[in-house]
């Protein structure tokens, strides 16, 4: 903990009274003997009444770094008009993103409805291997990241192999779409 000390000088001014009109009026007090003496204004100094303060403060590295993390809030944004374009626009991108959370929710219940038996085995044999050895749960992960991306890599090593043979087996007329659109040769 580090302790720091600062010192600041005010310099004061005469608050603005709302007078009833007498004027100048010096304070009263009385003195030791029982007179009244006038007090000095200390408004009619030359120089104006002035405060010194003294700040002391400690303050930790830790305490310094954790105010890093709590930054000013951000001055507020009146916010934007009502379009209808843009309402259309953020609810089909929200409908579209949507759609792999609502398919993992819908995996989940095929497993409890035991809709495959064997998928449905198998998740739960993961499920309690995982909770007696958590460490389980990144050789699962990697497990089913190689099965993904093998699975799509022969799709895709399938299709454009086979391609070509299946072109190759349908008549003309079907080849493609191009050769539809074309238009016949005059002779």
């Amino acid at each position: 903990t580090h302790e720091e000390t600062m010192t600041g000088d005010f310099y004061l001014k005469p608050a603005e009274k709302e007078g009833d009109g007498d004027g100048d009026e010096k304070e009263n007090s009385m003195d030791s003997k029982g007179k009244k003496k006038k007090l000095n204004n200390v408004w009619e100094s030359k120089s104006p009444p002035r405060v010194k303060l003294q700040l002391r403060y400690s303050f930790s590295r830790l305490g310094e770094m954790a105010s890093h993390w709590n930054p000013e809030p951000a001055p507020p944004v009146p916010d934007p008009k009502f379009e209808i374009d843009l309402l259309y626009k953020n609810l089909k991108i929200l409908l579209i993103n949507i759609g792999p959370i609502i398919n993992f929710f819908y995996a989940i219940y095929m497993v409890l409805l035991w809709d495959d038996p064997y998928y449905s085995a198998w998740i739960t044999f993961c499920f309690v291997v995982t909770c007696f050895h958590p460490w389980a749960l990144a050789v699962f992960i990697q497990g089913w990241l190689i099965y993904y991306t093998l699975t799509k890599y022969v799709a895709y090593a399938w299709k454009h192999a086979h391609t070509n043979e299946i072109e190759a087996k349908l008549p003309e007329s079907r080849i493609s779409s191009a050769a539809l659109s074309e238009p016949p040769p005059e002779e």
